[in-house]
């Protein structure tokens, strides 16, 4: 039985942790942002290059399920005393490899742009593969007027 509840404790580890993936699309927007305006400039990509992002490193869904699926492994071996003890080092071990596989799981390739806006100033914004523009090409930034997230898009 206990076996059982480690494998299902497992299996629902994984799919938290599939679900911590990153989309930095150009043309992904989170739900809150929804009806939000937006700030826009124009101008001309004048560099680009290939960049890593990094995977999320702050504690989270990960070494929670990690640790909660360690746990219920460790605690199938051992009896008593035994069975505690084997609980709490499976429950460490998980949330180390469950934060690692997180930090995995949400690294992305993105494109670092610069852009010479019309008014002379130039930007750098970085974003994902997704809609990639070609140096030269006429773009439009779209800034959220909170400063949280910003998009490079072609212009139309």
């Amino acid at each position: 039985m206990c076996i059982h509840r480690s494998s299902v404790a497992v299996l629902l580890s994984c799919l938290l942790l599939a679900g911590c993936a990153n989309d930095f699309s150009s043309s992904t927007y989170e739900r809150n942002a929804v009806g939000d305006i937006n700030a826009s400039h124009l101008g001309k990509v004048v560099a680009k290059r290939y960049v890593n992002i990094e995977g999320d490193n702050e504690l989270g869904a990960g070494a929670l399920a990690g640790g909660v699926g360690g746990a219920l492994l460790g605690s199938a071996f051992g009896k008593g005393q035994g069975k505690v003890l084997t609980g709490a080092i499976g429950a460490a071990a998980g949330a180390g490899i469950g934060h690692a596989i997180q930090r995995k799981a949400t690294k992305a390739q993105g494109i670092e742009y610069v852009i010479k806006l019309d008014n002379g100033a130039e930007v750098v914004i970085v974003q994902g593969l997704d809609n990639e523009l070609q140096i030269g090409q006429r773009c439009r930034i779209i800034s959220a007027q909170n400063g949280k997230r910003s998009r490079v898009i072609a212009a139309q």
